[in-house]
């Protein structure tokens, strides 16, 4: 937790995911030790896991995502969890369910197509999301493609397909929480040995800026190049599937 606070500075959060019982540690336990060493809220897969935290007493902000089932929406709300949404339906679903303000986040997919409001779509998606009653955008993920060993140009183009979409909703008028928010973190693919699993690391911080603001100037699109390589890296639905930067309030 120091290093990661030293790498982002004080002034952003730090959402420490402990989903899939705090990968074999415990959940709550790690959940614990995260908040108590400075994590701002924690991460979760999905509903089940957040309302054990709550049951075990942890009562910092909890984040579900990378999708927040709509038929969850009314057991998400009573136990504070925060939802992340990718489509409208869910939106409706948690509109509805909100008695008052009811904070959310919104995935947005930049390449790796597993879940997510698709980057060229965000925009609309997300201000017909505010249209509805008391959601408030909290902030804006996403999970981008991050193979071991790839081109340095294919993860900017996927931070560039996020920067746009904050850019476009800032020219109109959508506040997203600022200053973290505005930044994407690279989560790269588990790889199967150590050697590797030491390249992947390198790799993240490679392509990290920590102190970006990443509303800044970006571009909105990407050269077919960076198309070729998307490609050529594999992301599309089904290896998405099988193989299994946050924007942040």
């Amino acid at each position: 937790m120091r290093a990661v606070r030293q790498l982002v500075g004080p002034e952003r959060k730090i959402f420490a995911v402990i989903k899939a019982d705090g990968y074999g540690h415990g959940a709550a336990e790690m959940g614990s030790v995260f908040v108590a060493n400075g994590a701002d809220a924690l991460g979760v897969a999905d509903l089940a896991e957040g309302i054990r935290l709550r049951r075990r007493g942890i009562t910092c902000p909890i984040l579900v995502y990378p999708n927040s089932l709509p038929e969850a929406a009314p057991s998400a709300l009573a136990h504070g969890l925060v939802p992340t949404l990718v489509d409208l339906e869910g939106a409706r679903a948690y509109a509805e369910a909100a008695t008052g303000p009811c904070d959310v986040f919104v995935k947005i997919d930049v390449g790796l197509e597993r879940l997510g409001v698709p980057a060229e779509q965000a925009v609309k998606v997300i201000t017909a999301m505010l249209e509805l009653p008391h959601l408030r955008l909290a902030g804006i993920c996403a999970h981008p493609h991050a193979p071991v060993g790839a081109d340095p140009a294919y993860a900017e183009w996927q931070l560039g397909r996020f920067t746009a979409v904050v850019d476009e909703l800032a020219a109109r008028g959508v506040r997203v929480p600022d200053p973290p928010a505005r930044r994407l973190a690279l989560r790269p693919e588990i790889p199967p040995d150590l050697s590797q699993r030491r390249r992947s690391r390198t790799d993240a911080l490679r392509h990290h800026v920590p102190r970006r603001d990443l509303a800044g100037p970006a571009a909105a699109h990407a050269p077919r190049a960076h198309d070729a390589c998307h490609r050529a890296q594999g992301a599309d639905p089904a290896r998405a599937l099988r193989r299994g930067w946050r924007r942040f309030r």
